[in-house]
């Protein structure tokens, strides 16, 4: 299932918007997939956003391809929760795609299964940073 949601931010120096599907979504088993992101800091106190895939799914051992679609803001994946047992990859760190390129995140073969929590933050540089943080989930089957 593919959903795409688009965000405009307004507000001070720094604003943070979290949002969270609340209704369970039936996944298929998948050996990857793709989640793209594009955010801009368009003018002062706002951002626009688009994330193409809301509810990412994938199998144990399967990869995620992080797509940075452009735009001028930075664009850190992070997890939720920092704690180990809260993030399926194996790579604890925090995950920055450049723009216009995809980075992969491999799911460890020992991940559980079951929903993961992660955050999406996107940063406007300058004078008075702008920080909007989103809330999506990964599903590892």
């Amino acid at each position: 299932m593919r959903s795409t949601m688009k965000w405009v931010a307004l507000g001070g120096a720094a604003v943070t918007l979290v949002a969270a599907c609340g209704t369970r979504q039936a996944v298929a088993l998948k050996p990857n997939d793709k989640i793209k992101i594009k955010a801009d800091c368009v003018a002062p106190n706002q951002v626009t956003l688009d994330v193409d895939n809301w509810v990412a799914s994938v199998d144990k051992g399967g990869d995620i391809d992080w797509i940075n679609n452009g735009g001028n803001a930075t664009v850190t994946i992070e997890p939720k929760i920092a704690q180990p047992n809260d993030w399926p990859f194996d790579n604890t760190n925090n995950i920055t795609p450049t723009s216009g390129a995809g980075t992969k995140s491999k799911v460890k073969g020992n991940a559980t299964a079951k929903k993961y929590r992660y955050v999406i933050r996107i940063t406007c540089g300058g004078t008075n940073p702008q920080t909007v943080v989103i809330d999506p989930d990964i599903i590892v089957n």
